[in-house]
């Protein structure tokens, strides 16, 4: 049994059916097959604990709110599941996020992006889109120059992977950590997860965007690509202006939630390493502002000088609209479930109401016969006297 490995290189070994202990003795997990967890309630710190990679991976990324993103690598022999660390979804379980694992739904803009990371042309990309589900597994022949420009703070590999200095400078890595359950690198040269710019530059399409992000001369840090914006440059050319001055703070980070305070010193471009989609919306101090989309597939709003707090939330397209038509829906499945028993409750009424006016007429005739007869009867029988 291969089980996905939080480490990479720690191997697991079924013992008797009923756990997973790792080849230096200790158990890791231990599986109860049929049977609730040995510790109910337990959360994932309790059922996988940290090991020192992982630790070491959290130190490089940050910590919450703001994390930055870890890059899985596979080892030289590649391959899933043994070689390869955080496999599939394992990053959930180990509350990391990864920029790797497996999306059965994922834009093919996002999966063209990553293609180009792990090692594809531009032109066969192009050439043939994804159009199935995708589960990108990176190797060392992948693009590490361009880690930093798209968010990854650190890179999580096998014990058995070494790099020359040579490389390690021409991509701005840093051993961090090296250990019998993984090595641990840390993205120098990277502008984080959420920061400011003073440049933009506007492209007409994604593919264009794309080709931009991926040259060698741009930098995440001083210029934004933009598709559609105001007070955006058209093209790449001219001087490159200095890093806007501000500062970015997070105070929430959810999947479907960001709030961030922002305090510039001249009016920038917020960036957002965060995937676009249609979804996102944005807001400045309570006031709706225009997102868009930047960097081939990630996030920007246009923000003032001074302090402001920019919150950008996500409602699946179409599902306001989808609500109003469950609704109507509901609705009138329940006017024709209801209205076969309130027209018998009418014709009941009905039926009710006529047999009423019936019994009464009956009474009034009753009445009258009875009085016509008691006439009679006194005018046949005349008092005495008269």
């Amino acid at each position: 049994m291969a089980p996905a490995r939080a480490g990479g290189s720690t191997r697991c070994a079924r013992r008797g059916g009923r756990g997973l202990r790792r080849s230096d003795g200790r158990t890791t997990v231990r599986l109860h097959a049929g049977r609730e967890p040995a510790v109910p309630g337990a959360v994932g710190s309790q059922l996988f604990p940290d090991t020192p990679a992982i630790t070491a991976v959290r130190n490089a990324i940050g910590r919450a709110p703001g994390r930055e993103r870890v890059m899985p690598l596979t080892g030289p022999t590649g391959g899933p599941p043994a070689t390869v660390p955080l496999v599939w979804a394992t990053s959930l379980a180990v509350d990391l996020p990864s920029a790797s694992g497996y999306e059965s739904a994922l834009p093919t803009d996002t999966a063209d992006l990553w293609r180009y990371v792990a090692g594809e042309s531009l032109a066969r990309i192009r050439r043939n889109q994804i159009r199935f589900a995708f589960g990108p597994y990176f190797t060392q022949g992948m693009r590490m120059e361009l880690l930093g420009r798209l968010g990854v703070a650190a890179v999580l590999t096998e014990p058995n992977v070494s790099f020359s200095e040579e490389q390690l400078q021409a991509w701005r890595l840093r051993e961090t950590y090296r250990g019998r359950d993984g090595v641990v690198f840390e993205v120098l040269d990277r502008p984080f997860r959420a920061f400011l710019v003073d440049r933009a530059v506007r492209v007409d399409d994604t593919d264009q965007a794309l080709g931009r992000v991926v040259e060698a001369d741009f930098d995440a840090r001083r210029e934004v690509i933009v598709e559609d914006a105001v007070n955006a440059r058209d093209g790449s050319t001219g001087p490159t202006e200095p890093a806007a001055a501000g500062e970015v703070r997070w105070r929430t980070d959810t999947p479907d939630k960001l709030r961030l305070e922002v305090r510039s010193e001249a009016p920038a471009w917020l960036v957002v390493l965060d995937s676009w989609d249609p979804g996102w919306s944005a807001s400045i101090d309570g006031r709706a502002t225009d997102l868009v989309r930047a960097n081939h597939n990630f996030r920007a709003v246009r923000v003032p000088a001074g302090t402001s707090t920019v919150r950008m939330s996500y409602l699946p397209p179409g599902l306001v609209l989808g609500a109003v038509i469950s609704g109507v829906t509901v609705a009138l499945i329940a006017i024709v479930l209801a209205v076969p028993p309130v027209r018998r409750y009418a014709r009941r009424r009905s039926a009710s109401r006529k047999q009423r006016e019936r019994d009464g007429a009956d009474v009034r005739a009753d009445h009258s016969d009875h009085d016509n007869t008691e006439a009679l009867v006194s005018a046949a029988n005349p008092p005495a006297g008269k």
